[in-house]
């Protein structure tokens, strides 16, 4: 019987650690996606030819700054940084969400650098938000260390401005997406920041395994 549920847990962790539980449209996305000009961003939604879903953000100088993107600006301003008027476009940075996160997550984010002149592209990860796909594999998948260039690529050839400078940036499970994408591709990214991720996954889930079954945690995160 313990066997039996041993293995019954082994098996409900896997398909969550690849398949989690999509999170639905949350209200404040809405209110996001409603009011973007509030936030000083223009919001689209678009996809690529392989029907990957993704928020095209730009600023929106005809609405103005909003109040936490001119507080950036006042800052890097007073620590040097010479910045152009709000609204010229500087370059292009994808931005990946976390695992059972989605792209409309990343509005916050994307706001300030777009209070920058950075144009922001933000594409739902595998097995999240709108993807069609069912698992992901953090990166290490055939497709996915394609993935920031392939919604590069779309949304620059859909409205015709040039690719580069661009970068990647990402959270948590997003981190992994850059680490591969640099990998895959150095010579299309200017830089990648990875933010609360990790580099190693077996060592993540041996310390979920820890908290979860103390007594047989190695084996539970090699069955996982």
């Amino acid at each position: 019987m313990l066997l039996v549920l041993f293995g019954g847990l082994v098996v409900h962790y896997g398909n969550s650690l690849v398949s989690p539980p999509r999170r639905a449209l949350q209200d404040y996305h809405q209110d996001w996606l409603g009011d973007s000009a509030s936030h000083g961003i223009r919001t689209e939604r678009s996809s690529t030819i392989a029907q990957i879903p993704y928020l095209h953000v730009e600023p929106d100088p005809t609405g103005g700054l909003s109040p936490r993107g001119q507080l950036l600006r006042e800052q890097l301003s007073e620590q040097g940084h010479r910045l152009q008027p709000f609204g010229e476009m500087q370059g292009t940075l994808v931005l990946f969400h976390g695992r059972k996160g989605r792209k409309e997550d990343m509005l916050p984010i994307a706001e300030r650098f777009c209070a920058v002149g950075l144009r922001c592209l933000i594409p739902d990860l595998p097995a999240h938000g709108e993807h069609p796909d069912s698992k992901v594999l953090f990166g290490a998948g055939p497709e996915e260390g394609d993935l920031a260039r392939h919604v590069l690529e779309a949304a620059s050839l859909d409205d015709g401005w040039q690719a580069q400078p661009a970068a990647v940036w990402g959270m948590s499970m997003g981190g992994s997406f850059v680490a591969r994408s640099l990998q895959e591709h150095p010579e299309v990214w200017s830089c990648g920041v990875i933010v609360s991720s990790f580099d190693h996954l077996p060592g993540v889930l041996q310390d979920q395994a820890e908290k979860r079954v103390p007594a047989g945690a190695s084996l539970f995160a090699r069955g996982v």
